[in-house]
C-alpha cells in the first residue's frame, strides 16, 4: 500500500503533471471569481470579501482540481472549505488531553469528518464501479481498494467516530 501511495505521490507531482497545472489553476480562479465571487468585466467590483475564508476556499478548489482531478472538484459544494475549517477547529490540544468533551467544536469537527468521509468513499465506489471517469492520472489509481486512510480523526479512543478498520477489529 504504502508504494502505491508513493507512487501516486510521484505521480502527481512529476514535471510533466506540474507543467499542467498553471492552465487548471488559471481555470479553476477564472470560474471561482465569475461565479462564487460574481466579479466579471461588466461587474469588476469593488467587492468586500472575508479574504481567509474566500482563499481559503479558493486554495482548497485549486488543489482537488490540480491533485485529485476533475471529477473530485465537480462534485464538490460550496460547503467544502468550512468541512475543513471544521476538521481543523477540531485539533488543538485539548483534543488530545480530553477527546470526548461535548463540544460544539468536536461536534462540528465529527459531522465535517463524517459527510468528507462520505463523499469521498462515494468517489471511490464510482471508481470501483467503473461509473467515474477519472481525469487526471495521479488520482486514477485511487479506488476505494487501494485508499490508504487518513485516520486523525478517526483515533479517539472511545469516541464516536471509528474508521472502517477500526470497526472491523
Amino acid at each position: 500500500m504504502r508504494e502505491v501511495a508513493d507512487n501516486q505521490i510521484k505521480g502527481g507531482l512529476s514535471t510533466e503533471a506540474l507543467s499542467s497545472y498553471p492552465a487548471m489553476i488559471n481555470a479553476e480562479c477564472a470560474q471561482f471569481f465569475t461565479k462564487d465571487l460574481k466579479l466579471d468585466m461588466s461587474n469588476p467590483g469593488p467587492k468586500t470579501v472575508e479574504i481567509f475564508k474566500t482563499m481559503s476556499s479558493l486554495i482548497i478548489l485549486t488543489a482537488a482540481r490540480t491533485l485529485q482531478g476533475k471529477e473530485v472538484r465537480q462534485s464538490m459544494d460550496g460547503k467544502f472549505a468550512e468541512r475543513m475549517h471544521h476538521l481543523d477547529g477540531g485539533f488543538t490540544p485539548l483534543n488530545f488531553l480530553f477527546p470526548n468533551l461535548p463540544l460544539p467544536s468536536y461536534k462540528r469537527r465529527d459531522k465535517a469528518q463524517k459527510e468528507m468521509s462520505d463523499f469521498y468513499v462515494n468517489i471511490m465506489k464510482k471508481r470501483d464501479e467503473g461509473e467515474s471517469e477519472v481525469s487526471h492520472p495521479y488520482p486514477s489509481t485511487i479506488k476505494r481498494s487501494e485508499v490508504i486512510v487518513f485516520e486523525t480523526a478517526s483515533r479517539r479512543v472511545g469516541g464516536d467516530i471509528r474508521s472502517e478498520r477500526e470497526a472491523d477489529r
